[in-house]
């Protein structure tokens, strides 16, 4: 049982997949907060334009439960720390109760800046959070080490089938673990829904638009503007669906995959509005992607309000604000 590359644990693709099946949600709030089926996912964008991996909320508002954020982050250092801690701080802005803080760190603990201490849940570390958190939990390779008897604490699982990175269960030092071996599953499962559920529909609205291609080519030769303005009407919804229907279903190649599915114009089809205003598009969206991606090759959170200031600054982003921004990346 093997994971696809992009897939591989620890990367931001992973832990959208992992972290969204409702038996690791309640892994993590078992491990936490002693339940199980009372949160759901919420909104991972914080006002600032910044956004954590997973926001769990409770489902009854009026109960005593706390927020509860999970990170996966590759090097834990002071910056990290600074970004954990906004995050907290505007959870309790959102929730008016201080959250509880999970980070799994895939690589690096940098323990010489970040000073921890053994916590009361099984493999992971505690850091200082009075001020600003109910907890902060830190799981790590160092903070695992002691507590590798099989079965796995199902936290410590988790935390092992990140850190441990490996694309293959049977490459796993703990393939025998169930927890593990569900979480591969998980994961395989998950992304496979996802690319079955995005494909079928996005396939047909591509061949849509390869038939709205040749209808105004044939408008074009006809001589018939009327016919070729209607054409573009319905080409353009079908963008507009097309790209709607993506939000439900992020993947990292999405782009390339927009990109590649309709053919350019030949060049006996005119150059249209629409045509220009879709290239205009993609080149916005191309340069949010290099700039999300320079961000993960830094090993930082992406930063919408960087991202949308420095397009404005180069004439190829006119988005109002960075969340209009972030949900029409989503969308691509």
């Amino acid at each position: 049982m093997s994971l696809p590359t992009k897939l591989k644990p620890g990367k931001d693709l992973m832990a959208k997949e992992a972290l969204r099946d409702p038996k690791v949600i309640n892994l993590i709030t078992e491990s936490l907060v002693k339940t199980t089926d009372d949160y759901f996912i919420g909104n991972c964008e914080w006002k600032d334009g910044t956004r954590s991996d997973m926001v769990l909320e409770p489902k009854n508002a009026l109960s005593d439960l706390p927020p509860l954020i999970v990170e996966i982050q590759h090097t834990i250092n002071k910056a990290f720390m600074k970004r954990a801690v906004s995050f907290c701080l505007q959870a309790f802005a959102r929730y008016h109760k201080d959250p509880i803080i999970l980070i799994i760190c895939v690589e690096k603990l940098n323990q010489d800046n970040i000073h921890v201490k053994l916590s009361k849940l099984p493999g992971a570390f505690s850091y200082f959070s009075e001020p600003w958190a109910e907890h902060c939990y830190i799981i790590s390779k160092e903070s695992t080490k002691d507590n590798l008897s099989i079965p796995l604490h199902p936290l410590v699982a988790l935390g092992s089938f990140f850190t441990n990175r490996s694309l293959s269960l049977a490459d796993h030092p703990f393939k025998n673990d169930p927890t593990v071996q569900y979480l591969y599953t998980s994961a395989i499962l998950q992304h496979q829904i996802s690319v079955i559920n995005k494909d079928i529909p996005l396939s047909f609205m591509d061949f849509q638009l390869m038939e709205y291609d040749k209808l105004l080519t044939l408008a074009h030769s006809l001589g018939q503007p009327q016919l070729g303005e209607a054409v573009n009407d319905a080409k353009t919804r079908t963008l507009t669906m097309k790209r709607g229907y993506e939000e439900v279903f992020i993947t990292e190649s999405s782009l390339n995959k927009k990109k590649t599915s309709v053919p350019p114009p030949t060049t006996s089809t005119p150059t249209t509005a629409a045509d220009r205003n879709d290239s205009k598009f993609e080149k916005a969206m191309k340069f949010v992607a290099e700039f999300k991606q320079k961000k993960e090759e830094k090993e930082e959170t992406m930063d919408w309000v960087a991202c949308l200031k420095e397009g404005k600054d180069l004439n190829i982003l006119k988005y109002k604000n960075s969340e209009s921004l972030r949900q029409q990346f989503i969308k691509t």
